[in-house]
């Protein structure tokens, strides 16, 4: 059985380990909102769900991989989700104040 090698999916990969790399290293450099931050927000707003599809794109047995997804992923992230928002609204109810504006 002879694989041959999906270099579009090698190249992605590489560029998307760059930018985790360059946006770990931005972050350094962010400072009082320049040019960096909002690169920094960028880079950060695709390169993880980008992984995330990559891997979901290898996987050979889709049926498993959703029941798992749901028992071992999503339950354990909305319940930390869940107690994570009761946990800064009872402690810091200014909480609501943020606007979604503030994070783009």
């Amino acid at each position: 059985m002879n694989k041959q090698r999906d270099y579009l999916m090698d190249n992605i990969k590489a560029l998307l380990l760059f930018l985790v790399a360059f946006g770990h290293t931005l972050d350094v450099y962010k400072g009082d909102g320049g040019i960096e931050l909002y690169l920094m927000k960028y880079i950060y707003l695709f390169h993880m769900p980008m992984f995330a599809f990559i891997t979901g794109y290898f996987t050979k047995d889709l049926d498993k991989a959703r029941n798992n997804a749901v028992q071992k992923s999503l339950i354990p992230y909305i319940i930390f989700s869940c107690t994570k928002q009761l946990y800064f609204f009872h402690n810091r109810p200014c909480i609501l104040d943020i606007h979604y504006h503030q994070f783009l």
